[in-house]
């Protein structure tokens, strides 16, 4: 999936993958943490697709990594959101 930032740059998350001796995918660089970086108007539709990408390979042991890596820049995602929402609206 393409991530596009303030900056104008687009990214892709999780971008290139490693598989390790026991076989687990890893992201090169890690992505999570990246949420502060996101277009706002992005972050909810970004979280909505790595949880259900996540929710879509929960079976996959090799995919255990990367899930929990998605779910917590969705986490991270949604933090964004209700903080911006609680600015606009409080």
């Amino acid at each position: 999936m393409h991530v596009r930032f303030k900056t104008g740059e687009w990214r892709l998350v999780p971008g290139r993958l490693i598989e390790t001796d026991d076989g687990c995918l890893l992201p090169v660089d890690a992505f999570t943490g990246i949420a502060h970086r996101i277009v706002p108007e992005d972050l909810l539709t970004i979280a909505r697709k790595l949880v259900k990408t996540a929710d879509q390979q929960r079976w996959q042991v090799r995919q255990t990594h990367l899930n929990r890596m998605r779910l917590e820049l969705a986490k991270e995602c949604l933090t964004h959101v209700l903080a911006d929402w609680e600015v606009t609206y409080y």
